[in-house]
Protein backbone atom coordinates (compact mmCIF):
# COMPACT_ATOMS: atom_id res chain seq x y z
CA UNK A 1 0.00 0.00 0.00
CA UNK A 2 2.89 2.35 0.75
CA UNK A 3 4.04 2.07 -2.86
CA UNK A 4 0.64 3.07 -4.23
CA UNK A 5 -0.45 5.64 -1.62
CA UNK A 6 -1.48 8.91 -3.26
CA UNK A 7 -2.23 11.54 -0.62
CA UNK A 8 -3.19 14.31 -3.05
CA UNK A 9 -5.12 12.03 -5.44
CA UNK A 10 -3.31 13.31 -8.52
CA UNK A 11 -2.66 9.89 -10.02
CA UNK A 12 1.01 9.78 -9.02
CA UNK A 13 2.02 7.69 -5.98
CA UNK A 14 3.59 9.59 -3.11
CA UNK A 15 6.80 7.56 -3.45
CA UNK A 16 7.21 8.61 -7.09
CA UNK A 17 6.69 12.27 -6.19
CA UNK A 18 9.10 12.15 -3.25
CA UNK A 19 11.74 10.31 -5.30
CA UNK A 20 11.68 13.05 -7.95
CA UNK A 21 11.26 16.04 -5.66
CA UNK A 22 7.60 16.72 -6.47
CA UNK A 23 5.01 17.67 -3.84
CA UNK A 24 2.97 14.63 -2.70
CA UNK A 25 0.50 16.92 -0.90
CA UNK A 26 -0.37 19.05 -3.95
CA UNK A 27 -2.07 18.07 -7.21
CA UNK A 28 0.74 18.78 -9.67
CA UNK A 29 -0.20 16.14 -12.23
CA UNK A 30 -0.61 18.70 -15.03
CA UNK A 31 2.54 20.65 -14.14
CA UNK A 32 5.68 20.21 -16.20
CA UNK A 33 8.63 20.18 -13.82
CA UNK A 34 11.35 19.93 -16.47
CA UNK A 35 9.79 22.00 -19.27
CA UNK A 36 9.72 19.26 -21.94
CA UNK A 37 5.95 19.60 -22.57
CA UNK A 38 5.27 16.21 -20.98
CA UNK A 39 3.20 16.66 -17.83
CA UNK A 40 4.35 15.13 -14.56
CA UNK A 41 1.54 12.57 -14.83
CA UNK A 42 2.48 11.66 -18.39
CA UNK A 43 6.07 11.11 -17.27
CA UNK A 44 4.89 8.83 -14.45
CA UNK A 45 2.83 6.79 -16.89
CA UNK A 46 5.57 6.48 -19.56
CA UNK A 47 7.56 6.04 -17.17
CA UNK A 48 10.29 8.69 -17.30
CA UNK A 49 12.05 11.21 -15.06
CA UNK A 50 9.80 14.31 -14.69
CA UNK A 51 12.82 16.42 -13.70
CA UNK A 52 15.06 15.49 -16.67
CA UNK A 53 14.34 17.53 -19.80
CA UNK A 54 15.99 14.84 -21.96
CA UNK A 55 13.74 12.06 -20.66
CA UNK A 56 11.72 10.54 -22.34
CA UNK A 57 13.01 12.41 -25.42
CA UNK A 58 16.08 14.53 -26.03
CA UNK A 59 14.61 18.04 -25.98
CA UNK A 60 15.97 21.12 -27.72
CA UNK A 61 14.51 24.56 -28.38
CA UNK A 62 13.96 26.40 -31.64
CA UNK A 63 12.92 29.94 -32.60
CA UNK A 64 12.22 31.65 -35.91
CA UNK A 65 15.24 33.91 -35.33
CA UNK A 66 17.31 31.23 -33.61
CA UNK A 67 21.01 30.49 -33.94
CA UNK A 68 22.21 28.73 -37.09
CA UNK A 69 25.75 27.86 -36.01
CA UNK A 70 25.78 27.11 -32.30
CA UNK A 71 26.05 23.48 -31.26
CA UNK A 72 24.54 22.25 -28.00
CA UNK A 73 24.95 23.20 -25.17
CA UNK A 74 25.78 26.69 -26.45
CA UNK A 75 22.64 26.60 -28.57
CA UNK A 76 19.42 24.63 -28.60
CA UNK A 77 18.46 25.82 -25.12
CA UNK A 78 15.47 27.86 -23.99
CA UNK A 79 17.71 30.91 -23.60
CA UNK A 80 19.57 30.43 -26.90
CA UNK A 81 17.36 28.43 -29.29
CA UNK A 82 18.40 27.07 -32.66
CA UNK A 83 16.92 27.95 -36.01
CA UNK A 84 14.61 25.19 -37.24
CA UNK A 85 16.79 23.97 -40.11
CA UNK A 86 19.95 23.98 -38.00
CA UNK A 87 18.13 22.26 -35.14
CA UNK A 88 17.03 19.39 -37.37
CA UNK A 89 20.60 19.01 -38.61
CA UNK A 90 21.79 18.52 -35.03
CA UNK A 91 19.47 15.66 -34.13
CA UNK A 92 20.22 11.94 -34.19
CA UNK A 93 19.46 10.86 -37.76
CA UNK A 94 19.75 7.08 -37.40
CA UNK A 95 16.53 5.09 -37.93
CA UNK A 96 15.63 3.42 -34.66
CA UNK A 97 17.90 5.81 -32.78
CA UNK A 98 17.18 7.99 -29.78
CA UNK A 99 13.97 10.05 -30.04
CA UNK A 100 14.38 13.80 -30.11
CA UNK A 101 11.95 16.69 -30.03
CA UNK A 102 12.29 20.31 -31.06
CA UNK A 103 10.06 22.68 -29.08
CA UNK A 104 9.21 25.57 -31.38
CA UNK A 105 8.68 29.06 -30.01
CA UNK A 106 5.67 30.92 -31.45
CA UNK A 107 6.44 32.65 -34.72
CA UNK A 108 6.54 32.16 -38.47
CA UNK A 109 9.13 29.76 -39.89
CA UNK A 110 9.60 30.36 -43.61
CA UNK A 111 11.08 27.72 -45.86
CA UNK A 112 10.86 24.05 -46.77
CA UNK A 113 11.76 21.52 -44.07
CA UNK A 114 13.30 18.04 -44.32
CA UNK A 115 12.70 16.09 -41.14
CA UNK A 116 15.11 13.62 -39.58
CA UNK A 117 14.14 10.12 -38.36
CA UNK A 118 12.63 9.86 -34.86
CA UNK A 119 12.27 13.62 -34.51
CA UNK A 120 9.22 15.57 -33.35
CA UNK A 121 8.32 19.14 -34.22
CA UNK A 122 6.13 20.35 -31.38
CA UNK A 123 4.27 23.65 -31.27
CA UNK A 124 1.64 24.96 -28.86
CA UNK A 125 -1.89 23.49 -28.62
CA UNK A 126 -4.64 25.52 -30.32
CA UNK A 127 -8.23 25.04 -31.44
CA UNK A 128 -7.53 23.41 -34.77
CA UNK A 129 -11.29 23.23 -35.49
CA UNK A 130 -11.87 26.96 -34.99
CA UNK A 131 -9.02 28.67 -36.84
CA UNK A 132 -10.98 31.91 -37.17
CA UNK A 133 -10.53 32.44 -33.43
CA UNK A 134 -6.82 31.55 -33.37
CA UNK A 135 -4.23 34.33 -33.11
CA UNK A 136 -1.56 33.13 -35.54
CA UNK A 137 0.97 35.50 -33.94
CA UNK A 138 0.87 33.36 -30.80
CA UNK A 139 1.25 30.04 -32.59
CA UNK A 140 3.87 28.08 -34.48
CA UNK A 141 3.36 28.71 -38.20
CA UNK A 142 5.49 27.00 -40.84
CA UNK A 143 5.12 28.69 -44.22
CA UNK A 144 6.58 26.08 -46.50
CA UNK A 145 6.51 22.33 -47.08
CA UNK A 146 7.71 19.38 -45.01
CA UNK A 147 9.36 16.18 -46.20
CA UNK A 148 8.58 13.52 -43.60
CA UNK A 149 10.93 10.90 -42.17
CA UNK A 150 10.65 7.47 -40.55
CA UNK A 151 9.41 7.69 -36.96
CA UNK A 152 8.97 11.46 -37.14
CA UNK A 153 6.03 13.42 -35.72
CA UNK A 154 4.37 16.82 -36.10
CA UNK A 155 2.25 18.19 -33.27
CA UNK A 156 0.27 21.40 -32.79
CA UNK A 157 1.57 23.30 -35.82
CA UNK A 158 -0.02 25.48 -38.49
CA UNK A 159 1.44 24.44 -41.86
CA UNK A 160 0.54 26.83 -44.64
CA UNK A 161 1.37 27.16 -48.31
CA UNK A 162 3.74 29.96 -49.32
CA UNK A 163 2.40 32.30 -51.99
CA UNK A 164 5.05 31.09 -54.41
CA UNK A 165 5.93 27.40 -54.26
CA UNK A 166 7.17 24.79 -56.70
CA UNK A 167 6.16 21.86 -54.48
CA UNK A 168 2.39 21.34 -54.49
CA UNK A 169 2.22 19.21 -51.32
CA UNK A 170 2.45 20.56 -47.77
CA UNK A 171 3.54 17.28 -46.13
CA UNK A 172 4.97 14.34 -48.06
CA UNK A 173 5.19 10.95 -46.35
CA UNK A 174 7.22 8.97 -48.89
CA UNK A 175 7.10 5.38 -47.61
CA UNK A 176 7.68 6.49 -44.01
CA UNK A 177 5.76 5.81 -40.81
CA UNK A 178 5.11 9.04 -38.90
CA UNK A 179 2.47 10.67 -36.73
CA UNK A 180 0.57 13.93 -37.24
CA UNK A 181 -1.67 15.47 -34.59
CA UNK A 182 -3.26 18.83 -33.84
CA UNK A 183 -2.00 20.33 -37.10
CA UNK A 184 -3.79 22.72 -39.47
CA UNK A 185 -2.96 22.40 -43.17
CA UNK A 186 -3.82 25.59 -45.04
CA UNK A 187 -3.60 26.25 -48.78
CA UNK A 188 -4.46 29.30 -50.88
CA UNK A 189 -7.87 30.00 -52.35
CA UNK A 190 -8.06 29.19 -56.04
CA UNK A 191 -4.75 27.32 -56.21
CA UNK A 192 -4.24 23.57 -56.55
CA UNK A 193 -2.49 22.17 -53.49
CA UNK A 194 -2.50 18.98 -51.39
CA UNK A 195 -2.31 18.78 -47.60
CA UNK A 196 -0.70 15.36 -47.11
CA UNK A 197 0.60 12.93 -49.71
CA UNK A 198 1.33 9.37 -48.56
CA UNK A 199 3.29 6.95 -50.73
CA UNK A 200 4.12 3.27 -50.28
CA UNK A 201 3.34 0.76 -47.53
CA UNK A 202 5.00 2.34 -44.47
CA UNK A 203 2.35 5.07 -43.97
CA UNK A 204 -0.08 2.24 -43.21
CA UNK A 205 1.32 2.39 -39.67
CA UNK A 206 1.12 6.18 -39.51
CA UNK A 207 -1.41 8.08 -37.41
CA UNK A 208 -3.15 11.26 -38.54
CA UNK A 209 -5.49 12.68 -35.91
CA UNK A 210 -7.03 15.94 -34.70
CA UNK A 211 -5.94 17.81 -37.82
CA UNK A 212 -7.78 19.97 -40.35
CA UNK A 213 -7.44 20.83 -44.04
CA UNK A 214 -8.45 24.26 -45.36
CA UNK A 215 -8.34 25.90 -48.81
CA UNK A 216 -6.81 22.79 -50.36
CA UNK A 217 -7.72 21.06 -53.60
CA UNK A 218 -6.94 17.72 -51.92
CA UNK A 219 -6.70 17.25 -48.17
CA UNK A 220 -5.21 13.75 -48.01
CA UNK A 221 -3.89 12.00 -51.11
CA UNK A 222 -3.26 8.31 -50.37
CA UNK A 223 -1.17 6.52 -52.97
CA UNK A 224 -0.43 3.35 -51.03
CA UNK A 225 -1.59 1.78 -47.76
CA UNK A 226 -4.19 3.80 -45.83
CA UNK A 227 -2.87 5.43 -42.60
CA UNK A 228 -4.79 4.87 -39.36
Amino acid sequence: AALTADADGDGMPDKFEVDYGLDPTFDDAQDDADGDLFTNLEEFLIPSDPTDIDDPEVTRFVAADGCSACEYPTGGTANNPWSLVFGLSQLDTQPGGERSQLLLDPGEYIGDIVMTPNSTLKGLPFDVYNLGQVNFDNQVVITGTIQGAEGAAIEDIILQRPESATNTVLLTMDNVDMNVSGTAFIGLDGQTFTGILTLGAAPGNATIEGSTFTLLDIGLDIEGVIPT
